[in-house]
């Protein structure tokens, strides 16, 4: 009957910063990927705005009715909203990229992790890593004494 192998000692001090620092730079980079990806929705997003105010001012010009009316202004209504909404959260994702990677602003990474995580399926997978990853010892040791 064999024993099972030794549980590995605790990493040293220097490996635990060098992983925290990988790990850091890592999240920063997908919060930038994901900033690009919003981007991309926002311009998807505006194109339908622009393209569905430009319809609705040509079918007031000809004289519709205002109950014909109200299903396109409603419709503006809430693409404007996504759109701004869209904005707030890419806004966001570059605020907390940034702050990741210069190890400032601890606070601003957890909120804005937090509310990544509304963002199913990839903001939950991204939002949830990066709360376990500033939960570390390493990383908020990084974020005390940030080095540059």
């Amino acid at each position: 009957m064999s024993l099972p192998p030794p549980l590995p000692a605790r990493g040293h001090p220097d490996t635990e910063v060098a992983r925290a620092n990988f790990d850091l730079n890592t999240l920063s980079t997908l919060y930038g990927v994901m900033a690009g990806m919003q981007m991309v929705a926002m311009l998807l997003v505006g194109a339908v705005l622009a393209y569905g105010v430009h319809e609705e001012a040509q079918l007031n010009a000809v004289g519709q009715s205002p109950d014909e009316a109200q299903g396109g202004v409603v419709a503006i209504a809430m693409l404007s909203f996504l759109l701004g909404v869209i904005l707030l959260s890419l806004v966001l994702n570059i605020l907390v990229a940034q702050a990741l990677r210069q190890r400032r602003r601890l606070r601003l990474c957890y909120a804005g992790a937090a509310i990544t995580c509304f963002g199913f399926p990839l903001g939950t997978a991204l939002g949830i890593a990066t709360l376990l990853t500033l939960q570390r010892p390493a990383v908020g040791a990084l974020f005390r004494n940030p080095v540059r």
